[in-house]
């Protein structure tokens, strides 16, 4: 179990948590733009993570929790949000061989955002997964990443009547370590 406290970027999916430096790409891909803002999602709360065996050596299943301030200005109140945001993330991990690895993981965050005095709630469930292949002894390719996210957005829209907006977003991204230091990739928003 851990604990952490303060302002930190939100367990929303997989690139979310990573710094624009530390991505494999120079952008952050769009669904995570457009769902969780321009830099992702950086909030200020309280997250715990519970890491937990699963079956035989390899596997693990890790369950976070978060209540943040709901400060995000594109899915809840902005920086004048006095309702907080919960996020709940459920990941899987396997060592598929002694080369290779797989994540799945899903994600719900729900909270208020207010527009004219009227409070709606916005819910964002997302889906990913991660395939991780590196050769003990490299063959041609040193490594391989596989890895994808799916977005799906369900709020209403005081300026439409209270109508629902739903929306949805994913991206895919393959790339492949041919060299020691060389990386070649694509992604797919």
């Amino acid at each position: 179990m851990s604990a952490k406290a303060g302002k930190f970027k939100s367990s929303f999916g997989i690139f979310n948590r990573l710094h624009l430096h530390d991505l494999p790409q120079t952008t952050l891909p769009l669904p995570i733009q457009t769902f969780l803002g321009e830099e992702g999602m950086t909030e200020m709360g309280v997250s715990l993570q519970y890491l937990r065996p699963v079956g035989p050596t390899g596997r693990t299943l890790t369950l976070i929790a978060e209540v943040t301030n709901g400060e995000n200005a594109t899915q809840f109140g902005g920086a004048n949000s006095r309702d907080p945001s919960y996020l709940v993330r459920g990941k899987y991990f396997e060592d598929v061989d002694d080369e290779s690895f797989m994540e799945l993981g899903a994600t719900l965050m729900v909270g208020k955002s207010v527009t004219n005095n009227v409070h709606t709630t916005n819910k964002v469930f997302g889906g990913d997964f991660l395939y991780k292949w590196r050769p003990i002894r490299p063959r041609g390719l040193y490594s391989m990443v596989v890895q994808g996210e799916y977005f799906y957005m369900n709020r209403r829209d005081p300026a439409v009547q209270l109508e629902r907006r739903n929306a949805w977003g994913s991206y895919l991204l393959a790339q492949i370590q041919p060299y020691p230091r060389w990386f070649v990739g694509g992604r797919y928003d």
